[in-house]
């Protein structure tokens, strides 16, 4: 079931309804992990937060803030199979690199390990293809599929502002100023819970 909240929390749109941003480690820590591996961590926010955590990521920009930085097949290299508790892959699987990956990713987790996913909606990332993938590497829903979205028109003026300083490309800002003009979600993500059958 896919669920569009379109009046939620800003600061919450990319988690789940049942998760809470301020207490989300604290919510991780609670399944008592040997070991966390947050995929594509990028500056490695969650790192002293998670307890037993490992942020990887592939792109070089993150050398000294993640705490492996490398390819997925040398990754692959220092993980054992079914031996991690918890994946996090919070927006880090929307690029070419990662999708061909994952299924590294899956065999990392342990029977009863849980997965906490977010993904751009997109021609890869649609109902379908989640089920599929539940189905091939045998996971189960554990939280439901909802789909968020983000519209500008929510957003303060000072963090619009913001958001069009920081954009690299024209078609970018092209794209905050249709959203805003018109009122169409500026971003869509689906969010879920997997865990791996026993």
């Amino acid at each position: 079931m896919i669920t569009t909240n379109e009046n939620i929390d800003i600061s919450a749109i990319a988690f789940h309804s049942t998760d809470n941003p301020s207490n989300f480690a604290e919510q991780i820590n609670s399944y008592d992990n040997n070991l966390v591996i947050d995929i594509g961590c990028g500056s490695n926010f969650w790192k002293n937060k998670i307890n037993n955590l490992i942020g990887f990521d592939h792109n070089s920009k993150f050398e000294g803030q993640a705490d492996k930085v490398c390819s997925f097949e040398d990754f692959n290299k220092t993980i054992e199979k079914e031996s991690v508790d918890f994946l996090l892959m919070l927006g880090s699987v929307n690029n070419p690199q990662a999708i061909k990956n994952m299924h590294l990713c899956f065999s990392w987790l342990k029977p009863g390990g849980k997965i906490v996913m977010r993904v751009r909606k997109n021609k890869f990332w649609n109902k379908q293809k989640i089920a599929d993938l539940s189905t091939q590497y045998n996971l189960n829903m554990y939280k439901e599929l909802e789909q968020r979205e983000l519209f500008l028109n929510d957003l303060e003026e000072k963090d619009i502002d913001l958001m069009k300083s920081t954009v690299a490309t024209s078609e970018e800002l092209d794209r905050i100023e249709e959203s805003l003009a018109i009122g169409i979600a500026f971003k869509t993500w689906y969010v879920w819970w997997w865990e791996k059958n026993v």
